[in-house]
């Protein structure tokens, strides 16, 4: 491994240390958007009684 290998791999890690944070809020907000549309469309598909509804 020479130097320009070391380089890298520090830029590289150096990188994925950088963006997983960004990442991490990225999916979390991708899955809470996701929980609350299939949320919304179970309530809007359930009347009261529990029985389901035809979507209009």
């Amino acid at each position: 491994m020479d130097l320009d290998d070391v380089g890298m791999v520090l830029a590289a890690v150096t990188a994925l240390r950088v963006f997983a944070a960004d990442s991490r809020r990225l999916m979390r907000r991708l899955l809470g958007a996701g929980v609350r549309v299939g949320a919304e469309h179970l309530a809007r598909t359930r009347t009261d009684n529990g029985s389901e509804v035809e979507d209009r």
